[in-house]
């Protein structure tokens, strides 16, 4: 008997190709932004600096007052030129475009669910929900491991031997999660968003409401948010401004008093450093994202549950 094939929506299945299409076109954008420079390029920057004021002028001083040291490229430096080759670099910024990549399939992982309606039932629910987050999952976990070792290889073709360690790999595989725990997500919100389920949806949201506004006189509501979240489960912890209580101070060396004057989440009675800094720990994060995964995901079951028996006794 041969096997039937899952009925893939066209939507669901132009999804799946942004799943692999986007963290592509972002990960051609690091290689590009970090390409070298040609020497008629380098040639082009300097002779566009030399050509300043400031450049003549800082050129004067440093050979006044540093007459040992090379002025002529450290006045091109100090006046944006680019008098070496430029390599890629592994830090920040394909950090922070590795972030949106991971970003944006969780997105996508997230329409996916929302977009493949499942079989009939708590079973069909349940069965949707675990398809979609594994495949999501693998996907989202070869996505991230070719991420690097495509980057790591360009910069070993550049010259340049970069740093991919225990950190990276960490991020990638608590990224692979979270596009996985994004699938379960969008695939409860899609069943709650349909028909008459989304009575059950309003009610949810409407708790969820009363509880930030019950939140809200509390400070801080930072470990509620999102954002800080994904941080601290992407990058092993989070760092936020803590409650009064939360205020610990450092007493100045008595040879070498430090004054340090107010700023965000800072006071100074007095010499000393006094901060709120409270980290958000990546299990604290696991446990919120998972929390509100399992919440919508038991929201969904149980009523589609209702729903399937009042069809039965209807």
């Amino acid at each position: 008997m041969p096997v039937r094939r899952p009925d893939v929506p066209r939507s669901v299945a132009l999804m799946a190709v942004t799943l692999l299409v986007l963290p592509t076109l972002l990960w051609l954008f690091v290689v590009w932004d970090t390409r070298p420079l040609s020497a008629e390029d380098v040639a082009a920057d300097r002779a566009r600096v030399e050509a300043t004021v400031e450049y003549a002028e800082d050129l004067e001083w440093c050979e006044w007052s540093f007459p040992t040291t090379d002025c002529e490229r450290a006045s091109l430096i100090l006046n944006g030129a680019a008098p070496a080759r430029k390599a890629l670099d592994l830090s920040p910024a394909p950090w922070d475009v590795a972030t949106l990549a991971v970003l944006a399939m969780a997105a996508t992982s997230l329409l996916i669910g929302a977009l493949w309606a499942p079989g009939p039932g708590v079973r069909g629910l349940l069965r949707r929900a675990a398809t979609v987050a594994f495949a999501t999952w693998l996907v989202a976990a070869e996505v991230g491991v070719l991420w690097w070792l495509g980057l790591g290889l360009s910069a070993r073709m550049r010259g340049t031997d970069p740093f991919v360690g225990e950190e990276t790999w960490s991020f990638v595989r608590y990224g692979a999660l979270l596009v996985a725990l994004a699938a379960v997500a969008g695939t409860s919100a899609g069943v709650l968003l349909r028909g008459r389920l989304r009575v059950v949806l309003t009610l949810a949201g409407a708790a969820v409401a009363a509880g930030v506004v019950l939140l809200l006189p509390r400070a801080p509501i930072d470990p509620w948010l999102p954002p800080l979240n994904v941080e601290a489960f992407l990058f092993g912890g989070a760092v936020y401004g803590g409650p009064p209580e939360a205020e610990r101070c450092t007493l100045p060396d008595e040879d070498f008093p430090l004054l340090v004057f107010p700023g965000p989440g800072t006071s100074a009675p007095g010499p000393g450093y006094c901060t709120r800094d409270v980290t958000r720990t990546t299990g604290a994060a696991a446990t919120y994202l998972v929390g509100w995964s399992g919440v919508l995901l038991l929201t969904a079951t149980t009523a589609t549950a209702m729903t399937s028996r009042r069809r039965r006794h209807g």
